[in-house]
């Protein structure tokens, strides 16, 4: 029970909430990768140096892009979450 005495976090979740969820979790990385990958471009094609800056951009951009992990990407995994667990 939270501090002002309902039970709101105990009401399942609407469906369009579910929804709206997935959709940010896969539309957030995929606006982000797009975005860098275009900044990226753009760095490239306008520096006077293209090789050196294509080092530098892709140095940048590749551990970036690593660190980011695959599940993500799972919308199952987001609704596994999501769903209550059983109590013991």
């Amino acid at each position: 029970m939270n501090s002002s005495g309902d039970q709101s976090s105990n009401v399942p979740q609407q469906e369009g909430e579910k929804i709206a969820r997935i959709a940010l979790a896969i539309a957030i990385p995929i606006v982000a990768i797009l975005g860098i990958t275009a900044l990226g471009f753009i760095i490239i094609r306008v520096a006077t140096d293209q090789s050196e800056s294509a080092k530098l951009v892709f140095n940048a951009v590749l551990p970036l892009f690593g660190t980011w992990e695959a599940p993500s990407w799972r919308t199952s995994s987001l609704v596994r979450i999501s769903k209550p667990q059983a109590e013991a």
